[in-house]
């Protein structure tokens, strides 16, 4: 059976799956959610005022819900399903770091699936440029308003130990609300806490007085409160 919802999505009822037709590929994506179809043929379906999708099989009638979550996999383009960090690009682009069997990777989402743009994770700032972090130092790129664009760009600066930072071994970059930049640093895990101050244009580490992460509390996040 064959039916198309009020959204546009083409629905393909087979013997033992419901599929989803994707006309820009020309494949079907089997709905992952429909564990109770998988034994049944699908016979036909209907939809509800709800935009609910109901399949009417040999054993019943079974109500899809096509407004929850979607969830995204290697079979979707990530490297795996470990994720590092989700953002939107100053373009309306969503672009994730995920872990691959490489490292960490950057992919941005084209609204089918994710395509790998490079290696590493990124952060694009409020000016629109992007700060790499990696095992070898911080890369600093130009602005570009799409993150593919950065599969073919040179990085304006890489800082490291000379520039000012504890170690060459970058994680996790965050912005906050006035600009400047935080990272977390160390050989063995994410122990230094580090800003760049975008005024000054150089970085400051914090003493472990100011900082004690130990090896089993290491820096993950940061998040900005109401007084800055």
């Amino acid at each position: 059976s064959i039916f198309q919802t009020s959204n546009g999505r083409l629905w393909v009822g087979l013997d033992c799956t419901l599929s989803e037709f994707l006309p820009d590929t020309g494949i079907y994506k089997d709905f992952e959610s429909a564990e109770i179809l998988s034994d049944l043929p699908v016979w036909c379906m209907a939809e509800d005022g709800e935009g609910n999708l109901w399949v009417g099989t040999p054993g019943g009638a079974v109500r899809v819900s096509l407004t929850g979550f979607i969830t995204y996999t290697e079979a979707d383009g990530l490297g795996r399903r470990n994720i590092y960090s989700i953002q939107e690009t100053r373009a309306g682009e969503l672009v994730v770091v995920s872990e691959s069997a490489q490292g960490a990777r950057l992919s941005a989402f084209d609204g089918r699936r994710f395509v790998a743009i490079r290696r590493g994770g990124a952060l694009q700032d409020r000016a629109g440029e992007w700060w790499l972090p990696t095992e070898h130092g911080l890369y600093r790129f130009p602005r570009t308003d799409r993150a593919r664009d950065l599969a073919g760009l040179r990085p304006r600066a890489v800082y490291t130990t000379r520039d000012g930072l504890p170690d060459n071994t970058v994680y996790f970059p965050y912005e906050d609300a006035r600009g400047d930049l935080w990272f977390a640093t160390g050989p063995g895990g994410a122990i230094n806490l580090v800003r760049w101050e975008r005024a000054a244009g150089r970085f400051q580490v914090y003493p472990s007085q100011d900082v004690r992460p130990s090896a089993h509390h290491s820096i993950t996040l940061y998040c900005d409160d109401r007084a800055g």
